[in-house]
């Protein structure tokens, strides 16, 4: 019996086997995965439409564009 085993069964916890635990480790980590996707593709698009509102905003001649950009969260972009 290893170290492991031994300090649950010591402890009066309940045993899960190892390979559920890592069943259990596997799906969560698979959600988390999703969830960071979902995320990422959902900042993309707030990104896309605020570049399109930056260019609506910038052709209607009421603000600066420095403004726009400012108040949108774009920021210099050196090289590109």
């Amino acid at each position: 019996m290893d170290a492991e085993a031994a300090t649950g069964l010591q402890a009066e916890e309940p045993l899960v086997p190892a390979f559920e635990v890592k069943q259990l480790r596997e799906r969560l980590l698979g959600r988390k995965t999703q969830e960071t996707e979902i995320l990422r593709d959902a900042l993309e698009l707030v990104r896309e439409k605020k570049s399109v509102m930056a260019v609506r905003l910038a052709k209607e001649g009421r603000h600066l564009v420095k403004a726009i950009a400012r108040a949108l969260g774009y920021r210099a972009r050196l090289g590109s």
